[in-house]
């Protein structure tokens, strides 16, 4: 294959070991469902998709007002 060529560099590990895999249990790992606030915010979303906006009211930069309706 014609193209990329590069060269190997390789140097001398003065500690030949690698560390063990420490893996530490998450105490909180599987717990979402009962906290407070992921539940208020997935009733937050429940109630929004209901309640849809009756306009919008965006202010120019002269200060007057505009409104669209979005029904």
């Amino acid at each position: 294959m014609q193209g990329n060529e590069s060269f190997a560099v390789v140097e001398f590990a003065p500690y030949q070991k690698t560390q063990p895999e420490r893996k530490k249990h998450d105490a909180r790992s599987g717990t979402i469902h009962q906290d407070e606030d992921y539940l208020s915010f997935l009733e937050s979303l429940n109630s929004d998709a209901d309640a849809k906006p009756q306009a919008v009211e965006t202010l120019t930069s002269n200060g007057t007002r505009l409104f669209t309706s979005l029904l």
